[in-house]
C-alpha cells in the first residue's frame, strides 16, 4: 500500500483549520475526516500523532453543540495519551481537561467538578505556573460562575489571566476567552466599568486570531453591549448587539440559540 505524502495531509489539516476559523463548519469536518482516515489507515487508530487531529474534531463538534460526539473523541484523545505518555503527562492533563468541560456542558455537574479539580492540581504539581496551569484555572472558574460561586471563581480567573501575561507563548486564542469570561463574572456580580476593558481586549485578540466576523468575536461584542448598555450607553449598546446579531445570523444561523438570546436583548432595549 502507498503512503500518504504528509505534507499532502497536512495541507487538508491546514485547510480544515482555515475552515473552522471562518465558522465554516461543516467543510472543516469533512476534511478532518478525510485527513483522519488517511492517518488511521497508515498510523493505526492508537497513535499518539492523532491526538491534534482527534482534539480539533471534538472541538469542532463541541463548538456545534454536538456534545456527546465531542465526548467520544475526547475521551479516545485521553485513552491513546494515557497509554502513550501516562497519566501525569502534559497532554494527557489536557485531554482531561477536556472531558470535564464536555461533562460540563452536558450537566454533568459533580464529575466535571472532580475532574476540573484533578486537572488543576496536576497542572500545578508538574508544570507550575504554566499556561495549561491557566487554563485549568480559567476552566474550574468558568464551572463556579454559573452557580453564582463568584469567590471561587473571580480568583482563579485573575491568576489564569496573570500567568497568560507572562507566557509570551501561552495561546492568545485561551486568553481571549479567559478575558471574556471574566468580564462576564463582573457583569454578573453588577460591575460593568471592569467589565469593558476586558471585552475591547478581547475584541482585539479575536480580531487577529479569527476575524471580526467569526461568532467568538460577536460573543464579546454582546457582552461589550450589555456592560454599555448597563452604563447607560444605550445607542453604542443597540450597534454592538446588531453587530452580533449581523454574525450570527450569518454563521450559526436565524434559529440557533445565541441568535435568538441577541434579538431579545435588543428588544429589550429603550426605545429611542
Amino acid at each position: 500500500m502507498s503512503q500518504s505524502n504528509p505534507l499532502d495531509v497536512q495541507a487538508i489539516i491546514d485547510q480544515g483549520k482555515s475552515a473552522r476559523r471562518e465558522a465554516r463548519y461543516a467543510e472543516a469536518e469533512a476534511l478532518y475526516q478525510q485527513a483522519l482516515s488517511i492517518q488511521e489507515r497508515e498510523l493505526g487508530p492508537d497513535h499518539r500523532d492523532l491526538v491534534p487531529l482527534l482534539t480539533a474534531l471534538g472541538e469542532l463538534r463541541q463548538t456545534q453543540g454536538q456534545f456527546a460526539q465531542a465526548e467520544v473523541m475526547y475521551r479516545r484523545v485521553f485513552a491513546i495519551c494515557e497509554q502513550a505518555y501516562g497519566h501525569e503527562h502534559a497532554q494527557t492533563i489536557l485531554a482531561l481537561g477536556d472531558i470535564a468541560g464536555i461533562l460540563d456542558e452536558q450537566n454533568q455537574a459533580e464529575q466535571a467538578e472532580a475532574l476540573y479539580q484533578e486537572v488543576l492540581a496536576l497542572s500545578e504539581r508538574i508544570q507550575g505556573e504554566h499556561p495549561h496551569t491557566a487554563l485549568a484555572c480559567a476552566k474550574l472558574a468558568r464551572f463556579y460562575r454559573p452557580t453564582g460561586k463568584y469567590t471561587l471563581a473571580e480568583p482563579l480567573y485573575q491568576r489564569a489571566l496573570t500567568i497568560y501575561e507572562q507566557e509570551p507563548e501561552a495561546d492568545p486564542g485561551n486568553m481571549a476567552i479567559c478575558l471574556n469570561n471574566c468580564a462576564v463574572l463582573y457583569l454578573e456580580t453588577k460591575r460593568p466599568a471592569q467589565a469593558e476593558p476586558l471585552l475591547r481586549r478581547a475584541i482585539q485578540i479575536w480580531t487577529n486570531v479569527s476575524g471580526l466576523n467569526h461568532p467568538n468575536s460577536a460573543t464579546s461584542f454582546k457582552h461589550l453591549a450589555r456592560a454599555c448598555h448597563e452604563q447607560g450607553e444605550h445607542a453604542l449598546a443597540e450597534v454592538l448587539y446588531r453587530r452580533a446579531l449581523e454574525i450570527f445570523e450569518q454563521k450559526l444561523g436565524a434559529n440557533h440559540p445565541n441568535t435568538i438570546a441577541i434579538r431579545e436583548q435588543l428588544a429589550s432595549l429603550p426605545v429611542r
